[in-house]
């Protein structure tokens, strides 16, 4: 499936809160001195929820009445909780997080 523009590439969305959550994570990695690493880990989930989010991470829960499936993937060390409209071809971040190493 394509979107409308061809591209057959899906449309992250993402809230506010979350662009300031990955800010955060980002910052938060410079202290620990891993942000190279972290950017790397959000270059590959951003590439991957992109084009082919349902191989990505792993499914969650089916939300049949909206058409739309939640997931979770990760590239260490960061954790990206998301939904996808396959129809529509839209990626819905929810949550970027840390993995803890605990």
């Amino acid at each position: 499936m394509t979107t409308a523009d061809g591209s057959g590439r899906y449309l992250i969305i993402s809230s506010a809160a979350v662009n300031a959550a990955v800010r955060d994570v980002v910052r938060e990695a410079a202290k620990q001195g891993t942000r190279p690493l972290v950017l790397a880990a959000l270059r590959t989930i951003m590439m991957r929820l992109q084009t082919d989010p349902l191989v990505f991470g792993e499914p969650l829960r089916r939300l049949s009445n909206l058409n739309m499936e939640l997931r979770a993937g990760g590239v260490q060390p960061v954790l990206v909780s998301y939904a996808v409209h396959e129809a529509r071809h839209l990626v819905f971040v929810q949550r970027i997080q840390i993995i803890s190493d605990a």
